[in-house]
């Protein structure tokens, strides 16, 4: 599904669905995006999001992304698991370079952040960590 991103200039988050936003920070340089829910839907929107920056983000520019993942809703069922997994691993088999953080829960269990860490190594252009906090994320983003 093609969606319609808002301007980098939107600095407050823009609803992509019920339980996705974006939002941009650092001049427009940075994509924020937000997972509330572990709903299909919300998991498609996720996806659909991540791929469209993807294919749009501005060439010659480094592709920076801080994926947020804390909202108390989220629950990280087999199937949220698995599918975020998919969309994450998407992001290392890119031509583009730069760097995405994901933020999760300091409560989230061991588990997620082994699942996490297996969607997300093996990345060649775009580097990608698991942050635990968001200023530390935000902070590595902008390095």
């Amino acid at each position: 599904m093609s969606i319609q991103l808002p301007s980098t200039d939107t600095t407050t988050p823009y609803t992509i669905s019920k339980s996705v936003t974006i939002h941009f920070i650092g001049d427009g340089k940075i994509a924020v995006v937000q997972l509330e829910s572990n709903a299909k839907a919300a998991l498609d929107a996720y996806e659909d999001v991540i791929q469209t920056l993807l294919r749009q983000w501005r060439l010659g520019e480094p592709l920076r992304l801080i994926h947020i993942m804390t909202h108390r809703e989220l629950i990280f069922t087999p199937l949220a698991r698995d599918r975020i997994s998919e969309t994450l691993s998407l992001l290392n088999r890119t031509t583009r370079i730069g760097r995405s953080a994901l933020v999760i829960d300091g409560n989230t269990t061991r588990w997620l952040a082994a699942v996490v860490q297996n969607a997300i190594r093996g990345a060649k252009n775009v580097q990608q960590r698991l942050f635990f906090n968001y200023p530390e994320a935000e902070n590595w983003v902008q390095e």
